[in-house]
């Protein structure tokens, strides 16, 4: 006998208890884990286009925030080009929500003339992006990381189920 099976039967009565509900519990949270593996290998691939992009400093030009949302234009120039933009993360959208800290951070920096870092695409310089939150691609990496391990125990599960019942369906009546 497999010294874990203890566990894997723990984990398969959690994830899989008998009868309807058990199939439903199961379903809920095989979508919930695909759900989150989409979401979250979404935002990776867009702060993948981004990775080899060049960094250049910029003066904010405009700063509105409404409602916690941000709005931001800013100037930077690449080679003896101007840029203005407004796309402030990795999706390229020009509104975002930002923390009070965030936004007292932008003003000051603004009142005070100083510079922010933006990216840049090498073959395309007006296309840019500001990040305000540099750490978010790593609560993408922890949703990645949490709904990979999560599909891998339900594919876990699934091969257990489908075992048990090729086992069952060989044995005579």
């Amino acid at each position: 006998m497999n010294k874990y099976q203890r566990h894997i039967e723990i984990i398969e009565q959690v994830l899989w208890p008998r009868g309807i509900n058990g199939l439903v519990v199961f379903l809920t949270g095989l979508f919930c884990a695909l759900f989150l593996s989409n979401f979250s290998f979404q935002d990776m691939n867009d702060y993948r286009k981004i990775y080899r992009w060049h960094a250049n400093d910029a003066s904010i030009e405009e700063l509105i925030v409404k409602n916690s949302l941000l709005r931001m234009k800013y100037k930077y120039k690449v080679g003896e080009y101007c840029y203005i933009n407004s796309k402030l993360d990795a999706k390229g959208l020009s509104k975002v929500e930002v923390s009070d800290s965030q936004r007292l951070q932008l003003e000051e920096m603004k009142s005070d003339g100083k510079s922010i870092v933006v990216k840049y695409n090498p073959k395309n310089p007006s296309d840019s992006v500001y990040i305000i939150d540099p750490n978010e691609i790593y609560y993408g990496l922890f949703i990645a990381v949490f709904s990979l391990y999560s599909l891998l125990v339900y594919m876990l599960v699934i091969m257990i189920k489908l075992k048990k019942y090729i086992k069952g369906r060989g044995r005579c009546q």
